[in-house]
């Protein structure tokens, strides 16, 4: 797992693994949370978005 740091207030780094569709956010506070059956294309829309906090609470 490669984990991406991103510029974000809410997000610290993403990683996201094609071959299983698992979408792993790390947050500022800490906390990792992983999120299955998630489409290259929804992981692409997050790291292109201009707020990545904004995205995931959307």
């Amino acid at each position: 797992m490669e984990l991406i740091k991103v510029e974000s207030s809410m997000i610290n780094a993403v990683s996201y693994d094609a071959k299983t569709h698992i979408l792993t956010v790390i947050f500022n506070s800490g906390k990792a949370y992983e999120y299955h059956e998630v489409m290259p294309e929804t992981h692409q829309e997050l790291m292109d978005s201009a707020s990545k906090g904004s995205y995931m609470r959307s």
